[in-house]
């Protein structure tokens, strides 16, 4: 049966009149595009995950370095100025970025959901952007994808992208 068939059963069924054009009907029938007119948002919330990541990554490094009796001057005047001297205001805020950070990684996963794109691994993102470099690599290649409106694909997978040639996905 053809489309235009389908939709005049479609028109006599519900009492409409079938006078449709072939643009229109090619129209209902196409492919089903992207909800978003624009990626960009997608892309601010794998930014929101990187940035969580980095501010997770330098609390953690501020309590590695506090416990380590050769570093621990280095950091004691930021943990007495942000920190009131207190090390377990520095563990509650390090507590805060932790959840900062998964609650990131819902936010992306959800609208990953939303637009049936494979989810992410808070995990597997966390040891991904671990390292300083990693991360600047990450928000580099973010920028440029929001900025060339580029359509989303899973966060994790932007290592392992080329980022010379455009994106044919």
């Amino acid at each position: 049966m053809s489309k235009m068939s389908e939709l005049l059963i479609e028109a006599q069924e519900t009492g409409k009149h079938a006078s449709l054009t072939s643009e229109q009907v090619t129209a209902k029938h196409a492919e089903p595009t992207h909800p978003s007119k624009s990626y960009g948002d997608y892309w601010t919330l794998c930014r929101a995950v990187v940035d969580a990541a980095g501010d997770l990554a330098s609390k953690d490094k501020m309590l590695m370095n506090f416990r380590d009796k050769s570093k621990a001057f280095n950091v004691k005047p930021v943990i007495d100025k942000y920190y009131n001297g207190d090390v377990s205001q520095l563990k509650l805020a390090r507590e805060e970025a932790v959840k900062t950070f998964f609650k990131a990684v819902d936010e992306v996963n959800w609208y990953s959901r939303k637009h049936d794109l494979a989810q992410v691994s808070a995990m597997k993102l966390m040891g991904l952007l671990e390292n300083e470099q990693a991360r600047a690599k990450f928000r580099h290649h973010l920028k440029r994808h929001k900025e060339e409106n580029h359509p989303p694909f899973e966060l994790d997978e932007l290592p392992n992208r080329d980022f010379r040639k455009p994106n044919n996905r």
